[in-house]
């Protein structure tokens, strides 16, 4: 994947922690990742009521910090401090605080384990950032763009041992988007429910994950990509009767990156199918699709449409919408792509 988020994961180990860490970043799913298996493999069950301290930043200072992590472990070699949330603390931004916590973590206690978990991105710049790294490590958990999600399923399914089709990968990442995490917890339920090896196709995901076999985002672009404005209006049409399940704002979304795929198709003449999938970032399955698409729609017609749509998303979130309904600006759009 363009970002080998897993990777840091991957690599704890009991015996190679270094004393500190800062979390930072916009994708919580990794970063309550890492934290979930640090608090695994640091401190043995046993030993956890007190060698572990898990703290959250709306109930403490860094002061409070500090006290924590200069502690000695009771009855064991180590202790772990874990501050979740730290963007919290309400004197985080202070200079006196900040110099306090720098100073500890450029002289660490050798026997802590002390991890900092910030939510959203911080200036790495700073010297009280750039302090984890001379003794320990920063790790920045970004959110993946929505052309990445297809890998982290894959990458997911392989870690879980199961196996995905990539019909199946596609409607999951349509349906869902870049919540790693629902990904993840509907993922676990089919495994929960069909056990490991399971391999998982679109029938299950519609089945499991309650999407509509008929009526959702990839039959729409398959209807679409087939000039199929009938049944691309039955779709139209079921999805302004059940807006909840089906915000408008996701799936032109969703048919922008399609439509914008095709016109790449477009561009890549001459090029091996192995390129033109790397290029679009799709699975090699869906080249098939792109390519009767993009006999489909001239250039002309692509630029078109996507016009149309950067409008349609206007009038989604109420700018020059007046009184339409979500089915009238889905009809003046499929309009546009009929034309």
């Amino acid at each position: 994947m363009a970002k080998d988020n897993f990777g840091p994961i991957d690599k704890l180990k009991v015996e190679t922690l270094k004393p500190v860490y800062l979390l930072h970043g916009s994708e919580p799913y990794f970063i309550d990742l890492f934290l979930d298996k640090i608090l695994d493999i640091t401190i043995p069950d046993f030993e956890k009521g007190f060698n572990e301290v898990v703290l959250f930043g709306k109930d403490i200072s860094v002061e409070h910090i500090i006290a924590n992590v200069r502690k000695y472990p009771m009855m064991g070699d180590k202790q772990l401090v874990v501050v979740r949330e730290a963007q919290q603390i309400n004197d985080l931004g202070q200079k006196d605080p900040l110099d306090k916590l720098e100073k500890y973590v450029k002289e660490p206690l050798s026997s802590t384990i002390f991890v900092m978990a910030h939510s959203g991105d911080l200036d790495e710049r700073k010297t009280w950032v750039k302090a984890f790294a001379q003794k320990g490590e920063i790790l920045k958990f970004s959110s993946l763009y929505e052309s990445e999600v297809p890998n982290f399923i894959q990458d997911y399914c392989k870690k879980n041992t199961l196996k995905i089709s990539p019909k199946a990968v596609a409607l999951l990442a349509d349906h869902i988007g870049n919540n790693l995490s629902a990904i993840a917890n509907e993922l676990n339920k089919i495994k929960l429910n069909l056990g490991p090896n399971a391999e998982i196709d679109a029938k299950i995901i519609e089945d499991y994950v309650g999407i509509s076999k008929e009526y959702n985002v990839f039959e729409l672009q398959k209807a679409l990509g087939q000039r199929n404005f009938k049944t691309s209006l039955k779709i139209f049409q079921y999805f302004s009767k059940n807006e909840k399940d089906n915000p408008m704002v996701v799936n032109l979304g969703s048919l922008f990156g399609y439509f914008t795929k095709v016109l790449q198709y477009h561009a890549s003449k001459g090029k091996a199918p192995g390129e033109i999938a790397a290029m679009l970032k799709v699975n090699p399955y869906f080249l098939k699709d792109y390519e009767q698409a993009a006999r489909a729609y001239p250039v002309g017609s692509l630029i078109n449409i996507i016009r149309a749509l950067h409008l349609s998303d206007q009038k989604s979130k109420g700018i020059k919408r007046g009184d339409m309904s979500d089915l009238e600006i889905y009809i003046d759009l499929l309009n546009v792509i009929a034309s």
